[in-house]
């Protein structure tokens, strides 16, 4: 349990493992990526730089968020910023000194990140939670540990277990039990329903039906009703036992490939994998990123004829953003966005158009969650609410209640820092959202530049390609769901709303709670 000597560690541990969560909505995820994987895809990009993948100006717009970042992160001290600064002076050239300079930077600073935070958060409260919190969780989630076994670890130690320790305490257990901890391998089987084709017969290392069945009942599995002819068993380097399966499915994904198109026979495979040492199978990998547009049901257009828009086909290839390998997500959702809103000779500006409609979306997202929460708290607000049906309502009434001060009695600490963040929205609505609009813009630019790797250098294993995934696929979501919404209902080109959120970021009145739920409205 957490000895939350003042409201901002709370506020840390609770932000760190919402963000953890698998279910946490979009408005509340992560969108940050660490210091030190920032500066290992600015390494990266260097190469890509030489190579002619990437162009000079997407390079130094990465070494300017680099510099951003580092000058944010108390994590990293004086000297070291400093240092940094000047080996960022310009794009550093590949296996220069400044290149060095940043790979050992990275090493200094990546290597105890945690027990930085902890003596730097034992010697006075947080200034900025939020910010700490987006700190620690992306360290976290950047160092291949799953969003699972995280959620798991922190919440028991935060919530479950009765000894008491402050969030220091926590942060330096954090550090010696997982962090520093090296990857493991895991042992991961996959069963197959018919045998796969191989020139050879059978892959290399595969296991009939019986020894299968050997190999579960040795590791504790139950066999009953399994029907399987054979399997593999895949030695897998991971943080932790989630994170395994989630890198055999990457193998087994290059598996599929290759029989598709090397064998003409897709794969038939059991859904499930089992790990040497976890009690219970798991489900092969599933790919649904979060990406939702739930203006396709709100406006009855699922079963709808395709009637040859932009929007039809760019919902068509968001589809690969949700639930396609890694490569195929990330170049099918970039050209989602960029046949909505990129611009002619600027392929790059769809990333800061599709980030304006996330930020103008951001306010009636998290209102109407809240809404939905109030009413599950309070007798009173369910039942005068009770009528309320739009969630622009919901989300307008929310606001003036936020703007009056009121909390809804929310007891838990995530809750009561969304109150917080919306009240200060709402008093100071332009710089916030523009705050969030260029956060959002910078996962955007993050995909593009993953994209631009996979598709004119090959690379498909590129360090932040996970974490690429991770943030931008539930706000491509957003803001595609915002164009979809504005498309059917309005009647409104996708490049016509991305002016009228600019138009509604830029202008909008401090203090008036309902013009931050109607920015795209018109």
């Amino acid at each position: 349990m957490l000895q939350a000597v003042h409201p901002g560690y709370g506020t840390v541990a609770a932000r760190t493992t919402e963000f953890f969560s698998a279910q946490a909505p979009w408005h509340r995820s992560l969108w940050a990526v660490s210091l030190p994987l920032l500066i290992d895809e600015l390494m990266e990009a260097c190469s890509a730089t030489q190579a002619g993948v990437l162009g000079e100006p997407s390079v130094k717009r990465l070494l300017s968020l680099c510099k951003r970042v580092a000058g944010q992160d108390l994590a990293l001290q004086a000297h070291e910023r400093n240092t940094l600064n000047e080996a960022l002076r310009d794009v550093p050239r590949l296996h220069g000194v400044a290149y060095y300079t940043l790979r050992q930077l990275r090493e200094r600073v990546g290597d105890d990140y945690l027990l930085r935070w902890a003596d730097i958060l034992q010697a006075r409260p947080p200034q900025s939670p939020e910010r700490v919190a987006r700190c620690l969780a992306s360290y976290f989630l950047d160092a291949g540990f799953s969003q699972r076994f995280l959620h798991d670890w922190f919440a028991e130690r935060l919530y479950r277990r009765p000894e008491r320790q402050t969030l220091p305490q926590l942060l330096r257990d954090a550090h010696e039990e997982i962090a520093n901890r090296e990857s493991q391998t895991f042992q991961v089987l996959l069963a197959f329903v018919t045998p796969p084709q191989s020139a050879s017969g059978y892959p290399r290392g595969w296991l009939s039906a019986a020894q299968v069945s050997s190999w579960l009942k040795e590791n504790g599995f139950a066999t009953t009703e399994l029907r399987q002819s054979g399997g593999l068993v895949l030695p897998t380097k991971a943080r932790d036992v989630f994170a395994a399966v989630d890198s055999a499915t990457a193998v087994i994904d290059g598996y599929v490939a290759r029989a598709s198109i090397g064998a003409g026979r897709p794969l038939q495979l059991l859904p499930f994998l089992w790990v040497q040492g976890h009690p219970v199978a798991l489900p092969i990998g599933a790919k649904h990123r979060g990406v939702k547009v739930r203006a396709l049901y709100r406006e009855d257009q699922i079963f709808a004829e395709p009637d040859g828009s932009n929007v039809d086909s760019a919902i068509e290839l968001l589809a690969h953003l949700q639930n396609s390998s890694p490569s195929t997500a990330i170049a099918g959702g970039w050209a989602a966005i960029e046949s909505l809103l990129g611009e002619s000779g600027d392929r790059s500006a769809a990333a800061d158009s599709l980030a304006y409609l996330v930020a103008c979306s951001y306010p009636r997202a998290e209102f109407t969650h809240l809404s939905h929460l109030a009413q599950k708290m309070r007798l009173d607000v369910a039942q005068a609410w009770a009528n309320v049906g739009a969630n622009r309502d919901r989300a307008a009434l929310v606001a003036e209640e936020v703007a009056r001060g009121t909390n809804f009695g929310f007891t838990q600490v995530k809750e009561q820092a969304a109150i917080a963040r919306m009240g200060g929205l709402i008093q100071s609505p332009s710089p916030t959202l523009s705050a969030v609009q260029a956060a959002v813009s910078e996962v955007f630019h993050r995909l593009y530049r993953q994209r631009n790797m996979i598709l004119h250098g090959g690379l498909t294993n590129s360090v932040a390609l996970r974490s690429a995934l991770r943030a931008a696929a539930p706000l491509a979501g957003a803001g595609i769901d915002r164009v979809a919404h504005g498309f059917y209902v309005q009647g409104l080109q996708s490049r016509e709303l991305a002016a009228r959120a600019r138009i509604g970021v830029a202008l909008i009145t401090p203090g008036r709670a309902a013009d931050c739920v109607d920015l795209l409205d018109g």
